[in-house]
């Protein structure tokens, strides 16, 4: 049986850019650089990446929104003895926001590596949040891999803080 482990994962920072079109649809990319921070070589990549995506959002009414995207996975420096990281993510979202600042999200994703041919899984999370203030807000995240032959963890739950903005 596995052991748990506690600490400090790998720090995320991203930068987002969007543009809506008409009353429901928007679009987007967001740059994100993983730092390899982990307290444990298991909580985390060890290598500095660089994860560019791209996202497109469909609200048809205030409090649903759907969304589907593209992120892609690279390992840019880092650990010499650790797996290079070479992965593509597909996204869909389905969410519901509350007019008093929670959420509750259903997260499928589908992960290919294309570093080791034929490897992919299919994992689906499920978020619920809150806004804290205007520019923050907190989570908790749960979910885990449902089929595929790609090594790692089978389930997670992780509690969040965002800064959305300054």
């Amino acid at each position: 049986m596995a052991q748990s482990k506690n600490g400090l994962g790998d720090v995320n920072f991203s930068i987002s850019a969007n543009r809506f079109y008409g009353e429901v649809w928007s679009f987007g990319s967001t740059l994100e650089v993983v730092t390899p921070t982990a307290s444990d070589d298991s909580l985390g990549a060890g290598k500095l990446q660089l994860n560019p995506s791209v996202y497109g959002v469909y609200m048809p009414q205030g409090n649903f929104f759907f969304a589907l995207g593209y992120k892609q996975y690279w390992s840019v420096a880092g650990d010499g003895g650790r797996d290079t990281i070479n992965q593509g993510r597909i996204r869909s979202v389905i969410a519901y926001l509350s007019n008093a600042k929670w959420w509750a999200l259903v997260d499928p994703r589908y992960i290919m590596d294309y570093e080791n041919a034929g490897q992919a899984q299919f994992a689906p999370e499920a978020e619920i949040g809150t806004m804290i203030n205007e520019g923050s807000s907190i989570y908790l995240r749960g979910g885990g891999k449902m089929g595929g032959n790609m090594p790692g963890n089978e389930w997670l739950v992780s509690v969040g803080f965002r800064i959305l903005h300054l």
